[in-house]
């Protein structure tokens, strides 16, 4: 079905992938690999035909898809989850974004409605479907872009990062759907979890390497990080709250937030975790003062977060963004780095510090939305770093890293920890909470319904 011999693919004087061989059966799933700006998604675009399409490159070496060049003919049949799958979104409700493809593709009215009504039932947002998509969650949305791909019919389903905002039972119910469809499927994912279940997985370095689901089985035990099985971050509750929550309620369309009480202690670790659409984001930016509630009190250092002004509030609690293009806007690094410091009338050495801290001092003069996404997640970790906050919180702050990634941008955290910062972080991977993270608030349908230590909550979750 999909055929690759002795490919080469360069942007400018930038190789990506060389002799790449590459043979794929109807009905096979293949995952993908590799370290940040490998090819992972270079080869997705390409066999889509988005590559050469939509952006030129240099292609040695045959690609064949359905015994067509890419693109030529079979754009219907191949269907594409992009990384940055929030650009892929269109629709003015949530309905409509499944309808639109199915439009194009001039299927009946009545198969429109059935695939409609079936993925919305699937992805649990049948009773989201007059919504307008940017009121979901992150999670949510996500899996609207999944059903919209899927509702398709496409025979060859490509997905670039599709778990990375998934809740542990939607990266779960992923791995089964693809199982169970009689589809071609290349998924390029980092989480060996998700790609341990394909029956190959091509890692992408400097000589492409294909192993079988076995081989990579065997291979994970290499990707166990720091304590071995059992051994939890210890919870030391702190004596003194630096963050208290009660009686609060927030209205979002057809969902509420209730909080009847919550306390976070000074220089204290902790996770947020929950289904998606748990309310999980609601909650930290009510924490972070970004939101006001509709009722009750956030409390930061005794006095209500929104009491404070912008500058003071800069200084004490900072939120960085699930999509750190959210908060990105300077054509430098090191202006964007200093932009919050000019503003609140710092010393300019702050910034240097900042961007000392994370790595980045050598790409300062570099435009952050050149750099790949990690570093631009360092980016807006550096600029609030700069200010000096005693709370940080993360909202998934290891989405669409990979390994390596993630291990840098979790030590940050916690040496940012270990020198009294208070950091809350909300992340879906279970193995960083059981690595990481001495306390966990669990959340269901906009309620913490657990607060548990590390250990009793990998007991009751896991």
């Amino acid at each position: 079905m999909i055929e690759i011999k002795d490919l080469t693919l360069r942007f400018g004087s930038l190789e990506v992938f060389k002799g790449l061989n590459l043979e794929i059966e109807k009905g096979e799933h293949l995952g993908v690999c590799g370290r940040n700006g490998r090819g992972k998604t270079s080869l997705l675009y390409l066999l889509k035909g988005i590559i050469p399409n939509l952006f030129s490159a240099e292609i040695l070496g045959k690609v064949q898809v359905m015994g067509r060049s890419p693109g030529d003919g079979i754009i219907g049949q191949v269907g594409i989850m992009i990384d940055e799958f929030e650009e892929q979104v269109t629709g003015s409700t949530v309905e409509y974004e499944i309808a639109f493809p199915l439009e194009n593709l001039r299927l009946p009215r009545d198969e429109i409605r059935k695939r409609i009504d079936y993925w919305l039932s699937f992805f649990g947002l049948d009773r989201k479907k007059d919504q307008d998509p940017w009121t979901l969650s992150g999670g949510e949305l996500q899996r609207l872009v999944l059903a919209t791909v899927l509702a398709t019919g496409a025979e060859i389903i490509l997905l670039d990062e599709p778990t990375s905002n998934l809740d542990f039972e939607g990266r779960r119910e992923l791995r089964d759907l693809l199982n169970e469809l009689n589809k071609t499927a290349i998924v390029a994912d980092h989480d060996p979890m998700v790609l341990c279940s394909f029956d190959r997985v091509l890692h992408l370095g400097p000589e492409p390497e294909i192993v079988t689901q076995a081989e990579f089985k065997a291979g994970l035990e290499d990707l166990r990080p720091l304590s071995g099985p059992g051994s939890f971050p210890e919870y030391r509750p702190s004596r003194e709250a630096i963050i208290q929550v009660r009686d609060l309620k927030k209205l979002k369309g057809s969902f509420q937030l209730t909080v009847d009480e919550l306390k976070i202690g000074n220089g204290e670790l902790v996770a947020i975790a929950g289904r998606n659409g748990a309310g999980k984001t609601t909650l930290a930016r009510l924490l972070a003062g970004i939101d006001r509630p509709d009722q009750g009190k956030v409390e930061v250092r005794g006095s209500e977060v929104g009491s404070y002004s912008g500058r003071d509030r800069a200084r004490i609690v900072s939120y960085l963004y699930q999509n750190p293009d959210h908060q990105l806007f300077a054509s430098r690094v090191i202006d964007e780095v200093l932009f919050g410091v000019k503003n609140l009338g710092l010393d300019e050495g702050f910034a240097k510090i900042g961007l000392e801290t994370v790595g980045l001092s050598e790409k300062k003069d570099l435009d952050p939305f050149l750099l790949p996404k990690g570093d631009r997640q360092l980016v807006a970790l550096a600029s609030t770093l700069a200010l000096r906050p005693e709370i940080i919180i993360f909202d998934e702050p290891t989405t669409g890293l990979d390994y390596p990634g993630i291990i840098r941008i979790m030590g940050l955290i916690k040496l940012l920890n270990d020198r009294g910062h208070t950091i809350i972080i909300i992340t879906h991977a279970l193995w960083i909470i059981e690595h990481y993270i001495p306390r966990v608030i669990w959340m269901e349908s906009g309620r913490i319904v657990d607060d548990l230590s590390t250990r009793e909550f990998m007991k009751r979750y896991a």
